[in-house]
């Protein structure tokens, strides 16, 4: 993809994040698909790639991640629902003025779009109070998306733990208990092993050890 369109893909991105940021959902998603749309055929084309999954794409997301998250997840997860568990709701924006190689560029910006149009979806799922049909029509929707995301970026990244920690907030609005309770093992599987992002996993690992307090182990938490 040439720079010039690599650019037009930030400017979209970070004008829908901030959509996703004032509760502008609709918007939020009308953008991201035009701009996923527009460049389909690179899309394929990399996903056939081995280097997709490389450690450079996930170094760079990572990166962008955290420089998306003002506050640390432990300090945002007071504010979260406890009903509804601890959801990563920050879009992700990509600096205009971000260095990323070629090779790597189009699937960093698109894996951060797809996450975005994602979260955008399940943000406006939640926010559908009237209609219960519709608002899990955005779930399953929301749901197929993050699968998008864990298929491009592979599984153990720190993308890769939000995905499955939102997921599994999916799952357990729809009363899917095992597959919860199996993005909620997985989650807990890369924490074990990445525990220099204690203070960014806080909150998902109380979602995870809380579901398995409630559900997996009702008695103990009786």
């Amino acid at each position: 993809m040439s720079t010039i369109r690599i650019r037009t893909a930030i400017n979209q991105n970070n004008a829908a994040a901030s959509m996703i940021d004032t509760a502008r959902y609709n918007e939020a998603i009308c953008m991201l698909k035009a701009s996923l749309k527009r460049f389909q055929k690179e899309l394929r084309s990399h996903a056939a790639h081995d280097n997709v999954h490389s450690e450079p794409c996930a170094t760079a997301i990572h990166h962008l991640i955290l420089q998306s998250t003002t506050t640390s997840l432990l300090d945002r997860r007071e504010d979260s629902n406890d009903d509804a568990g601890f959801l990563y709701d920050r879009a992700v924006f990509i600096p205009q003025r971000v260095s990323l190689e070629r090779h790597i560029a189009t699937h960093v910006v698109s894996s951060i779009q797809i996450f975005n149009l994602a979260l955008a979806l399940q943000l406006k799922a939640n926010a559908t109070n009237v209609d219960s049909r519709l608002r899990d029509s955005y779930l399953r929707k929301s749901m197929s998306i993050y699968q998008l995301v864990m298929m491009l970026n592979g599984k153990n990244s720190l993308l890769s733990m939000i995905v499955l920690n939102n997921v599994g907030l999916i799952h357990r609005a729809c009363k899917h208990h095992d597959r919860a309770s199996e993005c909620f093992n997985r989650l807990l599987a890369i924490w074990i092993v990445s525990p220099g992002w204690a203070n960014y996993l806080e909150g998902m690992v109380h979602n995870a050890l809380g579901w398995y307090d409630t559900v997996a182990f009702p008695a103990a938490a009786a």
